[in-house]
């Protein structure tokens, strides 16, 4: 037996546009302040995004770079600030300890980044949408791997109904192939996820396959005796892969490979 646990963003999607765009929204509509627009506009639209990632794409380059270390919607507004300061982050550790610092950890922060989620979704979700393309090869692994009888979770520290939300829009019926959807209600520690699977559905740990790109995630979960894989395609900085290396955590380099590797070791294990 095998049953595959997913992360979403980042392993499935890639929401960095679209991160960047609520983020800084949602910062600008806490601290209001006409210094604090790095992107030379208060909001950005729809109307105004292509000429913004034109005209400041160094910001932007910036703000991926950061990306990384950003395990939460607080996070995300934590990397506008940086920005805008002008302080360098170069580990996890550095920008947790910011977080903390600079008051990034409360939880109007958080909120607020979810308030403006729903609002841009009522704008307009189509172009919503486009800020967060798919990854078209987890894509298809994920629903081979369902057609072959493998269970698959996905893990978020987003909300279930935004991850349904987006799956429902753009892609009717994929959530056919998900088994359960475990989000941010459990806590920022997906131990609480993993255990839940386990225990919910009766599936023994040795059992579990977990992907991630946040490789503390990984970390956590480590001592629960599951398989653990890094999505090096997605939000992970070369110290992660290194931590990840250390910790001997097979890093999967392309999304590409996601299927076949995967697929193979859970077909080995079998026989």
């Amino acid at each position: 037996m095998a049953v595959l646990a997913i992360d979403y963003d980042g392993v499935i999607v890639d929401s960095d546009s679209k991160s960047l765009f609520i983020a800084y929204n949602a910062y600008n509509r806490i601290i209001q302040d006409s210094n604090n627009y790095i992107f030379g506009v208060k909001y950005l639209t729809f109307n105004n995004w292509e000429k913004v990632v034109k005209n400041y794409h160094k910001k932007i380059k910036a703000y991926k770079k950061l990306r990384p270390y950003a395990t939460n919607a607080n996070g995300y507004l934590l990397i506008i600030d940086l920005i805008k300061k002008g302080i360098i982050v170069n580990c996890q550790e550095d920008f947790d300890f910011r977080k903390k610092e600079l008051g990034f950890d409360k939880k109007e922060y958080f909120d607020e980044f979810y308030k403006e989620k729903e609002r841009i979704h009522k704008i307009n979700i189509f172009e919503a949408s486009k800020l967060e393309p798919i990854h078209l090869n987890v894509f298809e692994g994920i629903k081979q791997f369902s057609s072959e009888g493998i269970d698959v979770f996905i893990t978020t520290l987003n909300r279930k109904e935004d991850v349904l939300k987006y799956f429902n829009f753009n892609y009717p019926f994929f959530s056919n192939n998900i088994r359960d959807i475990l989000d941010i209600k459990y806590g920022e520690n997906k131990i609480h996820q993993i255990k839940h699977i386990a225990k919910k559905y009766t599936i023994n740990f040795n059992d579990i396959h977990f992907i991630d790109d946040q490789v503390s995630h990984l970390i956590q979960t480590k001592m629960l005796g599951i398989h653990l894989y890094l999505a090096g395609w997605g939000y992970t900085s070369n110290e992660q892969k290194k931590q990840a290396r250390e910790n001997n955590i097979p890093i999967i380099k392309s999304e590409k490979e996601f299927y076949p590797y995967i697929k193979r070791i859970i077909d080995n294990n079998l026989s």
